[in-house]
């Protein structure tokens, strides 16, 4: 397994928006690449992006969703196991319903 700071490094590359995009890229791609070698899980993803993800700060908990979606796009060939869809499914679920009650 890789090590989580080298995950939190490429994770926190692609959240920070003052990063250059080609640094975004790379550290999208560095991501995928952990996956693609079965380094790193999509749940340890899920797991070590949790304030990326849930925080109240709108500009990083976008950037910690897209970066997900852009990892899984990378994936295409690695289909994911009905485990890891249900638990994306719910994950994300849950953190739109709970954006959508705070809505007047």
């Amino acid at each position: 397994m890789a090590k989580p700071s080298s995950l939190i490094q490429h994770v926190e590359a692609f959240v920070d928006v003052s990063r250059p995009p080609n640094q975004q890229i790379v550290s999208v791609d560095a991501v995928a690449s952990l996956l693609k070698n079965d380094l790193v899980t999509i749940e340890t993803l899920v797991r070590e992006m949790e304030m990326y993800l849930t925080t109240t700060d709108n500009v990083i908990r976008a950037r910690g969703i897209l970066l997900i979606g852009e990892v899984l796009t990378r994936l295409t060939e690695n289909p994911l196991d009905n485990a890891t869809i249900h638990s994306l499914i719910r994950f994300f679920t849950e953190r739109l319903v709970s954006r959508l009650s705070f809505c007047p």
